[in-house]
């Protein structure tokens, strides 16, 4: 047995095999969005939006049908949210709050979403507020929300 005590990662990127990898990697989860028709739920990203690994949102896909949480919570939204809805649709319960700083995106996500899965998805805006505490700037976020949508 072999004992890691740096990331996993830190290995491959040494002994040159990352990229070979990575390319597996995303290769096997491009297959397995097609095998489970969820590649149509990247098909509804935004043109501008930077794509994300397929690796990557199919590791939150299993990880979320697999160990099936009943609540999710994600800090920021896109393409993950979609997966992550997805997953726990596939699951059959469970409920995700997405929060984002940026209205526009959250919106725009929210558009994204399919109808069937709406109803798995509670969309919070949580701006940020950059403040001074003893000289540099440190950045707090708000998260908490009453069910009537104000602020804690």
């Amino acid at each position: 047995m072999l004992s890691v005590p740096f990331p996993a990662h830190t290995i491959t990127s040494r002994l040159k095999i990352a990229r070979p990898l990575h390319a597996l990697r995303t290769a096997v989860a491009d297959r397995q969005m097609r095998r489970h028709q969820l590649d149509s739920l990247l098909a509804r990203r935004a043109p501008e939006a930077m794509p994300q690994d397929p690796a990557d949102l199919m590791f939150l896909y299993w990880a979320i049908t697999k160990r099936g949480p009943e609540r999710c919570i994600e800090f920021g939204s896109g393409q993950s949210t979609l997966f992550i809805a997805e997953a726990l649709h596939a699951r059959g319960h469970g409920h995700l709050w997405s929060l984002d700083a940026d209205a526009d995106w959250l919106a725009h996500t929210e558009q994204m979403l399919p109808d069937y899965l709406r109803t798995l998805v509670t969309f919070v805006h949580s701006p940020v507020r950059v403040h001074r505490i003893f000289g540099p700037q440190h950045m707090n976020t708000r998260y908490c929300r009453k069910a009537d949508g104000t602020s804690c």
